[in-house]
């Protein structure tokens, strides 16, 4: 986390914390509240007629047709990946 971003809201969601900062970018910073550096973490940008959410594990973005089902997408990947790392 990012103790220079504002911290817009937090998601709580199966046990865990998703901290939302801005981005400062015009975009938005989606992570666990007790993020390492090895956790994943999402950005959302708003596009012309979609929002973009990249995640940095994947390496790769994908387009929904809302902020509501790109933030679920995004907070839903981090927890994932979470508990897969913590299964292992």
């Amino acid at each position: 986390m990012d103790k220079n971003k504002e911290i817009i809201k937090t998601i709580k969601s199966q046990g865990y914390d998703i901290i939302v900062q801005d981005n400062l970018d015009g975009g938005y910073l989606y992570e666990l509240g007790d993020a390492s550096s090895k956790d994943e973490w999402a950005h959302i940008y708003k596009l012309d007629h979609s929002f973009e959410v990249y995640f940095n594990n994947h390496n790769k973005s994908y387009h929904f047709p809302t902020m509501e089902d790109a933030e679920k997408e995004a907070v839903n990947s981090i927890i994932q990946y979470r508990i897969e790392a913590e299964n292992q």
